[in-house]
């Protein structure tokens, strides 16, 4: 289940077209590795009474997937993974769009929180240009997440990882890229990881917590915090160096 942050708030930095480009490309893969897939007609008939009116089952099996909207595909969502509305299986053909609704602050971390944990359990199992298409979107996503506020609803870091964890996506490459990126809105986005640092209960929150530990996060607040670009940003940033030791643990 993705962590739900209710106090993220992301670094407002917007430099960055090489990552939006990059997602939006990786989204159009998305629409062209699933176009085989159909909808089912029945679906518009296949829903709780109690859970789904009529004029939403009916919107979801007649809108061209192109402009059905997040507030629709939500209740979808939490419908066809409780198979209270389809199941599961419905929910692929509407993947390329909930992706890019998530790409555009559509979607919360309420939203998806079955998403990407159902999804973990079926994927490996999908055609290879679709497993491939999933993976590209999710680095995509990423990247765009660690370099800079983007748009108005985005997932925080820690939501990201926890999606690949459920996935079951290794996170290590994740991290590494996160090494790498010596920008201010990467060194903010760590500041506040640290801050809510995660439960280390799964494999990925485990990972992300050696990780931690180690001597990476400490250089990267170090490095950023010599060019901070405002005082409140190197406030942030030195309090998050607060917060750990010589071996990256909280001290407090």
């Amino acid at each position: 289940m993705l962590y739900i942050s209710t106090r993220y708030q992301p670094p407002r930095l917007l430099d960055m077209p090489d990552q939006l480009n990059g997602l939006n490309e990786a989204v159009r893969a998305l629409y062209d590795a699933f176009a085989g897939r159909s909808r089912r007609a029945e679906i518009e008939f296949d829903a709780c009474d109690h859970c789904v009116s009529p004029q939403e089952a009916r919107a979801l099996a007649r809108t061209p997937l192109h402009d059905l909207d997040a507030e629709l595909l939500s209740t979808f969502i939490l419908n066809a993974t409780s198979e209270t509305w389809g199941t599961a299986d419905d929910l692929w053909f509407y993947l390329p769009r909930i992706l890019e609704l998530v790409a555009t602050g559509g979607f919360n971390s309420y939203n998806l929180w079955s998403l990407f944990f159902v999804m973990g359990l079926q994927w490996r199992d999908w055609p290879q240009e679709q497993q491939d298409a999933v993976s590209r979107y999710m680095s995509a996503l990423w990247q765009a997440t660690i370099a800079g506020y983007w748009h108005p609803g985005n997932l925080s870091v820690l939501e990201v990882l926890e999606a690949a964890g459920d996935l079951g996506v290794r996170i290590d490459s994740y991290l590494h890229e996160w090494e790498t990126d010596s920008s201010e809105a990467a060194a903010l986005h760590l500041a506040w990881l640290i801050r809510n640092r995660p439960k280390p209960d799964a494999e990925w929150s485990r990972e992300v917590d050696r990780w931690l530990s180690g001597p990476a996060p400490i250089r990267l607040l170090g490095q950023a915090l010599d060019t901070a670009s405002t005082p409140e940003v190197a406030a942030t940033l030195s309090a998050a160096l607060g917060n750990v030791n010589s071996e990256g643990h909280p001290t407090g």
